[in-house]
């Protein structure tokens, strides 16, 4: 199938195709001609500069005589430093084959010229009158030799050129009517693209929406007349469409008429649900009371606390007041931010329920600034990034496990802010795992490395974007950086501001708490 698409860039190629080539032929051929006359202009240009350097050596070298100077000997010899360019460009601007032998006489002339210049200043200061009184005579024949041989290049270029300008004139009249009649072809040419391309469109669009002028509702029917297109592109497409949406159309209206006859045992009906949904309501409410609140939970547990504690069992008691510490915290509603401290509090309590569970397998280190103690972050940030470290680094190391985690002031993107980094030496990842993270894909399950353990269910990605929200930024990098190497461990930053309002207790008052360092 043709596209409407397709049609209108295969009329702009043609036409953009001829176009270009028009123009490169046009381009092409004046180039040649800016290129010839060009080089015809810089032989007689070289020419004219040889000679003009040649007279004023000459010059300076009579007032020399006449009147020895230093300042003469200086511009002798930048003049002949120039002559000795001009020379070396001689082969480079005249390669007519024809032209060789009469360019290295002239080259010859121009070198021997020098010579007995310099021959008859170097008699001059030794004062040998008889010496240079001989040489200028044959210095100024070969001075006229020169201007004899420019003479004749001069004539032999003027030659080339009036066959050159004849050619040239005669190219110019044929590349002319070339170049109409390209742009008569041209122009016929995008004018049958543009009429063949607006005719395949305008036309099935007019039957399209005459047809459409021919459809209407009356007396609850619909009055539909289909349309036949055969244009092969978009527009029969659509015209299809518009023949099965009026199909459609037809049997929504025969189905409403036959609904509208239902409408009356329908209400009734909703009537009786609505009796239903109140008794089934009901039911929820009273199975809703008759769950156990979070808080029975909490005081069942510091019940068993303090039995445990009465009955000598010490390390029992503190094991169930972590744990009541921990599931009190991780209830709490997450679009509340907590401090530092509260946070790190967490982590202490889990650190120790796992210190107690794996005993000398793993060492946890808490080394925290107690003047970051009241800067705001986001609930359960922290313990659930120590959790994976846990789960996916360290759980199955029989000794020698760490886990650290350190609060310390730093500076990212020119500012202050907290930073929390929470470090293992376990398995590691690779550099492909930390940027799927950062691009928020998923983690095949080879590379997870999980162990089995349990988690929150809040993971890194969950900790990611809900301190991109709380920063306000689009970018992760603002708020967190990781740093991995396989089996050898790993080390995760986040970045707080610490310009954020100072909450205590969950942002409704409370004691200060303060950070201290803790190893286990």
């Amino acid at each position: 199938m043709r596209t409407i698409r397709g049609k209108l860039l295969f009329s702009f190629l043609v036409i953009i195709v001829t176009m270009t080539q028009v123009s490169y032929f046009l381009y092409h051929s004046s180039q040649l001609y800016i290129n010839n006359y060009d080089e015809i202009l810089r032989r007689f240009l070289l020419l004219n500069e040889i000679t003009q350097t040649v007279r004023g050596i000459s010059k300076t070298l009579s007032l020399q005589l006449v009147d020895p100077s230093e300042a003469y000997l200086n511009e002798y010899r930048l003049l002949k430093q120039k002559l000795l360019a001009d020379r070396d460009r001689l082969h480079l601007y005249f390669t007519d084959p024809n032209n060789q032998l009469a360019v290295r006489n002239y080259a010859n002339i121009i070198k021997s010229y020098l010579e007995a210049a310099d021959e008859m200043l170097v008699a001059k200061a030794k004062d040998d009158t008889a010496l240079y009184a001989d040489l200028y005579p044959d210095l100024e024949s070969m001075r006229r030799y020169s201007q004899e041989y420019a003479q004749s290049l001069y004539d032999i270029e003027l030659t080339h050129y009036h066959q050159f300008y004849a050619e040239t004139v005669s190219k110019n009249e044929s590349l002319k009517q070339l170049s109409i009649l390209m742009i008569i072809c041209t122009t016929g040419l995008s004018i049958l693209l543009v009429i063949w391309f607006s005719t395949g469109i305008t036309r099935p669009i007019t039957r399209l929406a005459q047809a459409a002028k021919r459809s209407y509702l009356h007396n609850g029917a619909f009055h539909f007349q289909p349309v036949e297109v055969n244009s092969r592109d978009e527009v029969e497409i659509l015209a299809h469409a518009f023949n099965s949406m009026g199909r459609n159309i037809q049997q929504m209206v025969s189905e409403m008429n036959r609904k509208t006859e239902l409408e009356m045992k329908l209400q009734k009906q909703e009537l009786e649900n609505l009796e239903v949904n109140h008794l089934l309501k009901e039911m929820e409410l009273k199975a809703l009371q008759n769950q156990i609140h979070p808080h029975f939970l909490f005081n069942t547990l510091n019940v068993i606390s303090g039995l445990a504690y009465l009955e000598g069992a010490e390390r029992s008691s503190e094991l169930m007041v972590s744990l009541s510490n921990l599931l009190r915290y991780n209830l709490r509603r997450l679009d509340h931010p907590v401090t530092i401290a509260e946070e790190v509090d967490h982590v202490r309590e889990y650190c120790r329920i796992q210190q107690t569970r794996f005993g000398e397998r793993v060492q946890f280190s808490i080394d925290a600034d107690p003047s970051l103690a009241q800067v705001s972050i986001p609930c359960l940030t922290i313990q659930p990034l120590v959790e994976n470290a846990f789960i996916h680094g360290i759980e199955g190391y029989e000794e020698g496990a760490v886990i650290r985690i350190a609060v310390y002031r730093g500076m990212r993107k020119g500012r202050e802010t907290a930073v929390v980094e929470i470090g293992d030496n376990g398995m590691g990842m690779s550099e492909e795992t930390i940027q799927r993270l950062f691009r928020f894909e998923q983690i095949p399950a080879k590379e997870k490395h999980s162990t089995g353990g349990h988690s929150t269910g809040i993971g890194l990605r969950n900790v990611m974007k809900r301190l991109m929200l709380f920063e306000k930024t689009d970018d992760v990098a603002d708020v967190i950086e990781m740093e991995s190497v396989p089996g050898k461990g790993t080390t995760i930053r986040l970045f707080i501001s610490m310009d954020k309002p100072v909450l205590l207790a969950n942002g409704q008052g409370g004691e200060r708490r303060e950070l201290q360092a803790d190893h286990r």
